[in-house]
């Protein structure tokens, strides 16, 4: 999963609580992701935060694989990886 979690300090709403009256606000963690051009934003439980942090870590290491695949690709394409194709040379003119 592509993302963030943060933890952020937020009032409960209850009129009895220290949080509305100035005092100390309670903490949340929350999960941020950008899909289609919009930010979506959803709360996560306590219990969830290390299985949604492990999908984000999940994601980054497919990425990391993506792009040296890629790097492998452009180096036969380029002909500087053992096994790939011939550098093509130049006619002279």
């Amino acid at each position: 999963m592509r993302g963030a979690v943060y933890e952020k300090l937020h009032k409960c709403g209850r009129a009895s609580c220290v949080c509305a009256r100035g005092g100390p606000k309670h903490p949340t963690r929350q999960l941020t992701v950008t899909l289609g051009g919009a930010v979506h934003t959803r709360y996560v439980r306590c219990e969830e935060v290390a299985q949604v942090q492990a999908w984000i870590a999940t994601y980054a290491e497919l990425w990391a694989m993506v792009n040296a695949l890629t790097a492998v690709n452009l180096e036969l394409l380029r002909g500087t990886h053992p096994g790939g194709r011939a550098p093509q040379r130049r006619a002279a003119r």
